[in-house]
């Protein structure tokens, strides 16, 4: 009887949470606010401002929070079709060669051939990673292209913040979602050209830190071995993922079977590439285009980049992509480690600061949104999965699962 009763409270907390009316925050209202006239002005897709109006309609009566959440989960589900399938296949699609880079390499991989053996129509090499080559096959297969994988996408991440939301009650779906609606943070960017690609990986990391919380160090490392063979810049990420998992509370546990999982998985990603190209794939792969963009210098765009050049300009290509990749590398530990005391609940805020750092540092041969997204997506996973989600300062408290669950996992 008291298991039965203690099984049902969350339940009815959840119930409770869902069906209270919900009052828009100052920052929800100044969102919708500041993407309302844009969208009336701007000629919106007819669907997306109804829905749009709809939960403004939601907000202002202050309706029960699940009808707020249901119609911004329609204005958001209805935005990225309108994208994925109408607006980014328009005019300026063959001027952006992200999508077709995964479709050529999928399509190489099925006809046997090396995927980054030839450059795209743009006459760009290709930097798709394995993993993110494997993840496209069912679709480029079955429609030659990879819009179902984008759609697809963005659902998984909107959903993930609405359970998010959902699993702390920390009010934060609301304003995330209408933030994605704005298209700030290089969303309407990446959306009308095609961009996600670049953080596919993400909610496999989502799942990696899952899964090492619970006590799953081998599928955890499985899934920072998608990361890595996914786009060689997901190396920044990934050791700030390391970085938290050694200073977290139950941290530094079942290390040798997390690099197990990991080699393990890197393995299985390129067994099909090794088979398919042989030695040709010593010379035609993506990590290898990364290591040249590394050896690049900084762009004369502001004083800071040009300070680095003129302080590290006489460095050759190798030791300066060793210097900038040791810096950074030491910026996020070096995080990591100040944060140690305050015990994060999840990698994420480590995350974002490595993919701030190595779009910054790192590869900022082109600075622009095309790379926005890679820092934006694990930045609103920060917010999402803290507890107190906006006032979140990266001490949240309670760790996600409780230590003790996933020591009863390692046994």
């Amino acid at each position: 009887m008291r298991e039965r009763t203690a099984s049902a409270a969350p339940r009815a907390a959840l119930s409770s949470y869902l069906a209270a009316r919900y009052r828009a925050g100052a920052l929800s209202t100044l969102i919708l606010l500041a993407i309302f006239y844009p969208f009336a002005a701007k000629g919106a897709p007819p669907s997306v401002f109804v829905a749009l109006c709809a939960v403004g309609a939601c907000l202002a009566l202050r309706a029960p929070r699940w009808a707020c959440y249901a119609a911004l989960v329609v204005a958001l589900l209805l935005l990225i079709s309108d994208y994925v399938f109408t607006i980014a296949v328009g005019p300026q699609d063959s001027q952006s060669d992200r999508d077709e880079a995964v479709e050529q390499a999928a399509e190489s991989l099925l006809a046997g051939t090396n995927p980054w053996a030839h450059p795209t129509q743009l006459n760009t090499p290709i930097t798709t990673g394995p993993a993110s080559v494997l993840l496209a096959l069912p679709s480029v297969l079955t429609t030659h292209h990879v819009n179902a994988v984008s759609w697809l996408f963005y659902a998984l991440f909107l959903a993930l913040l609405c359970a998010a939301d959902l699993q702390w009650r920390n009010d934060t779906f609301m304003p995330l979602g209408l933030l994605f609606l704005s298209g700030f943070l290089g969303i309407q960017h990446a959306l009308y050209w095609s961009l996600d690609e670049l953080a596919w990986a993400y909610l496999v990391l989502v799942a990696a830190w899952w899964l090492r919380t619970n006590g799953w160090p081998m599928a955890a490392g499985a899934g920072l071995a998608f990361a890595l063979c996914s786009r060689a810049s997901y190396g920044f990420p990934v050791f700030a993922f390391l970085c938290w998992d050694r200073y977290r509370p139950d941290g530094g546990r079942d290390l040798l079977r997390l690099a197990i999982g990991t080699a393990g998985g890197a393995a299985l990603i390129l067994l099909p590439f090794v088979i398919v190209s042989g030695a040709d794939l010593l010379t035609h792969n993506p990590f290898s285009v990364a290591g040249q963009m590394l050896a690049a210098p900084w762009p004369d765009t502001n004083a800071v980049f040009r300070s680095l050049n003129a302080s590290l300009g006489w460095l050759g290509p190798v030791p300066l992509a060793i210097v900038k990749g040791t810096l950074a590398l030491f910026a996020i530990w070096y995080s990591a480690w100040q944060a140690r005391d305050s015990a994060p609940a999840h990698p994420f805020w480590h995350m974002t600061f490595a993919a701030l750092l190595a779009d910054l540092l790192v590869y900022p041969t082109q600075l622009s949104d095309d790379y926005a997204l890679f820092f934006s997506i694990p930045a609103f996973f920060a917010v999402a999965y803290s507890a107190r989600g906006f006032a979140a300062t990266g001490a949240d408290e309670p760790t996600y699962p409780p230590p003790a669950a996933a020591r009863r996992r390692s046994r």
